[in-house]
């Protein structure tokens, strides 16, 4: 299955299909991207770690699960902050506590 061809929705079914297990039920074989790839594009702080081992620049960042927590990361960043949810699938940003 290929699922860089479906946008979002292709991402998100092949991660959900893979965590329930069907795609080994049936030997479906992931091309083009696998789970481990798309949780690391999907997450700001895995894709932040990945570049950096690349020895890429970054800009500086946080991670937040409460609201006091981002706004101890806004106070030691600085302003101006862009605000996102880390992971995306779903569409609401909820998915993984956030």
């Amino acid at each position: 299955m290929l699922p860089t061809l479906g946008g979002q929705t292709g991402l998100n079914l092949a991660v959900g299909l893979a965590e329930a297990g069907v795609l080994d039920q049936y030997g479906v074989e992931l091309i083009g991207a696998s789970v481990e790839a798309i949780a690391r594009a999907e997450s700001r702080e895995l894709f932040k770690k990945t570049m950096a081992h690349l020895g890429l620049k970054v800009p500086e960042s946080g991670c937040a699960h409460s609201l006091e927590e981002a706004h101890y990361i806004v106070q030691k960043l600085g302003r101006p902050v862009v605000i996102r949810p880390s992971f995306t699938l779903g569409g609401d940003g909820r998915r993984h506590g956030l």
